[in-house]
């Protein structure tokens, strides 16, 4: 047991460094533009693209997502994105920043649903 409670404060440790940094917005690595790497690979990634799915266009994971500006990126592509991120601030900044409800649930979750541009 004392093996899984000292896992358990440490995972709750780190995730409380994390919404300190959020709070103070000491988010250095916060890109303000689509990934390069992202734009270079996304055919390679997800070969079918975004019209896979019976129009639907398939589901993209983008866990520990933060704000990122590839959420966005992706689902005006065409892609359903579901974002996952332990910071319920980068959530709520995200929603904000692209006129999204901020989801009611206190959950990690994030669907990103925005018109094609």
């Amino acid at each position: 047991k004392s093996g899984a409670s000292s896992t358990c404060s440490a995972e709750e440790a780190r995730l409380k460094r994390w919404n300190e940094r959020w709070a103070a917005n000491n988010i250095g690595w916060h890109l303000e533009n689509v990934n390069p790497y992202l734009l270079k690979h996304l055919r390679e990634l997800i070969p079918a693209g975004p019209t896979a799915g019976n129009g639907m266009g398939p589901r993209v994971l983008v866990p520990l997502c933060g704000k990122t500006v590839d959420m966005a990126f992706l689902s005006r592509s065409g892609y359903r994105v579901v974002g996952v991120e332990g910071v319920r601030k980068a959530i709520e900044d995200f929603a904000t920043e692209y006129g999204l409800p901020i989801p009611a649930a206190k959950g990690p979750t994030m669907h990103v649903s925005l018109p094609e541009e």
